[in-house]
């Protein structure tokens, strides 16, 4: 799989396929990382796919001051382009100058060298609260198939 190139079919068997941290319980360490109220959250954890082997970086991101506005992205470890990304409480002006007003994700397009360049609404069945991050974060979990 030439990973700098996927089409809309391997960024979804990639989303799809099981994956682990490389770390035991790196899953709860995160869990009570998140459930802090206020303050800044960086998390970078290493994720192996399991039948592919890909190298992955689960990284986790809020700011200091907005506790409402955060990000949760998965991407390749040695290239990293984003397989998908949520973005909560922030808007996106994609490259066609649509907005999209409020949370969003980002799937991997190899439209654009930046390949995260394209967002969505996000599909309130997939990620059905939002406003809490550690309910989020484990949604992302279901979603990429982390166990």
């Amino acid at each position: 799989m030439d990973l700098d190139n996927l089409n809309d079919d391997e960024v979804n068997e990639l989303i799809k396929s099981l994956k682990n941290p490389s770390k035991l319980f790196v899953i709860d360490d995160i869990n009570n990382e998140l459930s802090s109220m206020f303050g800044k959250i960086d998390i970078d954890e290493i994720v192996i796919g399991i039948i592919d082997n890909i190298e992955y970086t689960l990284h986790i991101f809020r700011g200091k001051r907005e506790s409402n506005r955060y990000s949760i992205n998965l991407r390749f470890t040695n290239k990293y382009h984003q397989l998908i990304r949520i973005d909560i409480g922030s808007n996106h002006t994609n490259p066609d100058n649509t907005q999209i007003i409020g949370d969003h994700i980002h799937f991997y397009s190899n439209q654009y060298p930046k390949r995260d360049r394209i967002a969505y609404p996000i599909d309130i069945s997939d990620f059905p609260n939002v406003s809490n991050i550690t309910d989020a974060f484990n949604q992302f979990t279901l979603y990429t198939n982390i166990k």
